[in-house]
């Protein structure tokens, strides 16, 4: 799928495949009405008039089950987004509740994390990439929360 596809709002996406439905739709009753009323015989040319229609039919189906599969996705991907965030959101007001200045300092690295997300780590995974950055401030959280915790347990 190119890519360039991705850019484009839903509307004109919608407005590209009905267009060409509808193009489809009018290059297949022009055939009708110029090569198969001419050259066919009358059976022939009703057999191929009832296979458009079988056709028709069936290329609705197949864009009805498609479109309900990319709801089901964005759904899905909507309620993982929506748990990622709440769990950054989480952490980020614990962190406030403890009140220290290195959790303080802690919370702000957390909250770039979180920006170097939606940024540069998920615009790199539509193309199967990741971001090292992104990766390194995670590791590094971990580092700085793990000396937290046992700061706060002494």
């Amino acid at each position: 799928m190119p890519d360039w596809i991705y850019l484009l709002p839903v509307g004109v996406i919608m407005a590209l495949v009905v267009g060409v439905l509808i193009s489809a739709d009018l290059v297949a009753a022009l055939f009708y009405r110029h090569f198969a009323r001419r050259w066919l015989p009358r059976d022939s040319a009703r057999t191929l008039i009832d296979s458009y229609r079988l056709t028709v039919t069936l290329t609705g189906l197949v864009l009805a089950f498609s479109l309900l599969q990319v709801q089901t996705n964005f759904r899905e991907v909507s309620t993982l987004v929506a748990h990622e965030a709440d769990t950054l959101d989480l952490a980020a007001r614990e962190l406030q509740q403890i009140g220290d200045a290195d959790a303080l300092a802690l919370r702000w690295r957390l909250i770039a994390y979180g920006e170097a997300i939606v940024v540069e780590e998920w615009p790199r995974l539509a193309h199967g990439g990741y971001s090292a950055r992104a990766d390194g401030m995670y590791a590094e959280l971990l580092r700085l929360a793990g000396g937290l915790q046992s700061a706060t347990a002494d």
